[in-house]
């Protein structure tokens, strides 16, 4: 590479770096498209593939395909021996979250409820289909299932939120649970809802969760896109 070329490829570089760093784009904002930038800074539309290249590397920006050039969201660390809701996480990385609902409903437990927390068949729950996002960016779908006897009421306006903040109001908190992990690739549906190709990585985690008096709370079933999130234990070895 000529000291010309370097120079005109480093200067487009650093100036995105920047921008990135001090806010002015922001995670989740697209960045201009490549003509734009080849016209702003006068260069070749290689040069300015060589700096968003450089960009990727640093994992500052991702590419959707069929969208543009976006700068990465800040990757979420989900504690899994810590029940800290989905809200909660983005707030301490001063990311903004949001929540879609496919599908909200109060219905019997199904046998697959009642196997995980141990309900009668009789029992109604709270049905909660929904997507989150973390500064506009997919980060997982999630099917839910809410006791009705140990949560009380729900509605369709606390399933766009934070459903583990609304119980914590009334005192409820989840105590004992337990979790299971599965690396799977993303089926058709599951695809579609994290705007992913088919059979893409995604982590699925089943959990089930008690309250402190043993009272079943609540089953979750996510799927994770593994590009976005991490997920971490804190282990005391004795």
């Amino acid at each position: 590479m000529s000291e010309g070329v370097e120079f005109k490829y480093q200067q487009v570089y650093k100036d995105l770096k920047k921008a990135i760093e001090i806010g002015e784009l922001k995670a989740g904002e697209q960045l201009p498209a490549e003509e734009k930038l080849v016209e702003k800074y006068g260069v070749s539309r290689v040069t300015v593939r060589n700096a968003l290249d450089g960009l990727a590397e640093l994992e500052l920006i991702e590419r959707i395909r069929g969208k543009g050039t976006f700068v990465k969201n800040k990757v979420l660390e989900k504690k899994m021996n810590n029940p800290i809701s989905f809200t909660e996480t983005n707030q301490m990385l001063g990311n903004v979250s949001s929540n879609k609902v496919l599908e909200f409903a109060l219905i019997k437990a199904s046998p697959f409820v009642i196997n995980y927390l141990n309900v009668d068949e009789n029992d109604m729950v709270w049905f909660v289909r929904r997507i989150r996002y973390s500064n506009n960016l997919v980060v997982l779908y999630e099917e839910s299932y809410w006791i009705e006897s140990t949560c009380g009421n729900l509605t369709e306006q606390d399933a766009m939120g934070s459903i583990l903040s609304k119980f914590a109001e009334h005192n409820v908190f989840p105590h004992l649970g337990r979790q299971e992990f599965l690396a799977i690739g993303a089926s058709d549906e599951i695809a579609r809802h994290l705007e992913v190709a088919d059979e893409f990585p995604v982590l699925m985690s089943k959990v089930a969760f008690r309250t402190k008096d043993d009272q079943p709370m609540f089953l979750s079933v996510s799927y994770f896109r593994t590009d976005r999130i991490t997920v971490s234990y804190t282990r005391n070895v004795e």
